[in-house]
């Protein structure tokens, strides 16, 4: 797959919001920085796209980071904001002549994109794309548009090749995970305690293991109605039913036409609010169109069911095919959990919000309580209002995240 393939269409005409449209590579290049495409393979055979950030005028690199996204999300997650453009004097912001500042310190000059900000201060920045979505459709058998059996994975595949294939292929490596990104790492430390050795650090953006205490009522109404779960459970195909590249196009038309309609961009607002939790002070308005011209992406029906198994059921467990399938792959009845104790990693990075809906404090304070390593920073982020896409969205997120995240990075 060549990314450049994902061009824009006309409707651009009936905006000036030219970020609605924009793919991973031309965000990247809008803001100076440069960009190179790669694509490892899983073991099973799909093909990924990973994009490196490339800063132009940095004469050298420090550790590689790798960003992973969450649920319904791609690599543009990580882009999303305003008015930063890398110059040879480092990120500035256009709006405040401000210039990031790379000590982490100077809290109100850092930038909101967690990615561009690392790439300004010469971290090696890569952006993971999980199978499925419109960057990763592509498979070295299967055609994603045609044969279901390219749609058969669950959150488990997602650690054991997905994440295995991208870190194999970055030397020296970082780690940065929002949401489902957060929960596939811990599924693969668990279960390959070794890569605690290779991955330092570690940051989880609002962990997410156990999901018992969620919020967001569209999801908790899709995994407490039974046949939902079960047709969902033996769909084999794309959880919205469309090819990856169509549900692109309906992400910008949505984010052009309608939510950026500023009669109808209060609706799109309250909408992603029912989703993560409700957060009016922290929200910029002018960030909702662009938000939706890039959320949601593509996944697996099968994928949504293993989140829906995990709310009911109050486990961080593996999926449950039932009991033949289960005698069959785990030589049990029941599908078992991952177990959290077997982690091992010292550079565990936890940044949680009070206010998140996905990623609940009460379900985070389980998961630290079935850790047996000490978090190395376990940040709470000291706003009541703060939730889950204000990780990647919220207008105050450089100085409450971003400025502290540079701190610990530098100090490694």
């Amino acid at each position: 797959m060549v990314i450049e393939n994902h061009r824009c269409f006309e409707w651009h005409l009936f905006s000036d919001d030219l970020d609605i449209i924009r793919n991973t590579t031309q965000l990247i290049e809008s803001r100076g920085f440069r960009f190179q495409i790669h694509h490892p393979i899983t073991q099973d055979g799909y093909i990924l796209t990973l994009i490196r950030l490339i800063n132009p005028y940095a004469k050298f690199s420090k550790r590689s980071i790798y960003f992973q996204h969450g649920l319904f999300g791609n690599s543009d997650n990580f882009l999303l904001s305003r008015n930063e453009l890398l110059t040879r004097d480092g990120l500035i912001n256009t709006q405040t002549s401000l210039l990031n500042d790379c000590s982490g310190f100077e809290s109100k000059a850092v930038g909101q994109s967690l990615a561009y900000v690392l790439s300004a201060c010469g971290y090696d920045v890569w952006l993971g794309n999980f199978r499925g979505n419109r960057y990763s459709s592509d498979h070295i058998l299967l055609d994603s548009k045609l044969d279901k059996e390219y749609w058969t994975f669950t959150i488990d595949h997602l650690s054991r090749f997905d994440l295995e294939a991208n870190i194999d292929y970055i030397p020296h490596i970082g780690y940065v995970g929002h949401s489902l990104g957060t929960s596939v790492m811990f599924q693969l430390l668990a279960e390959k305690p070794f890569y605690s050795e290779i991955l330092k650090p570690v940051v989880m953006l609002a962990p997410v293991a156990y999901v018992s205490h969620i919020k967001a009522p569209l999801l908790l109404l899709a995994a407490y109605n039974p046949f939902f779960v079960k047709l969902l459970s033996t769909l084999q195909m794309p959880i919205f039913g469309l090819p990856s590249r169509l549900i692109a196009t309906l992400d910008q038309l949505i984010g052009t036409f309608i939510c950026g309609n500023e009669f109808l961009k209060p609706i799109c607002t309250f909408f992603l609010f029912t989703l993560c939790g409700f957060d009016y002070p922290n929200t910029d308005k002018s960030m909702i169109p662009f938000a939706y011209g890039h959320f949601p992406d593509n996944t697996a029906a099968l994928l949504l069911a293993h989140l829906a198994q995990r709310v009911v059921n109050n486990t961080f467990s593996f999926f449950d095919y039932g009991l033949e399938e289960n005698l069959n792959l785990y030589s049990s009845m029941n599908s078992p959990t991952y177990n959290i104790s077997r982690i091992t990693s010292k550079h565990l990075i936890f940044i949680s919000g009070l206010n998140d809906w996905l990623a609940d404090p009460e379900d985070v304070e389980s998961l630290r309580k079935q850790l047996t390593v000490k978090i190395m920073q376990d940040y709470i982020v000291p706003d009541e209002s703060f939730n889950h896409d204000d990780f990647l969205l919220g207008s105050n997120v450089g100085k409450l995240q971003n400025s502290l995240l540079l701190r610990w990075l530098n100090a490694l």
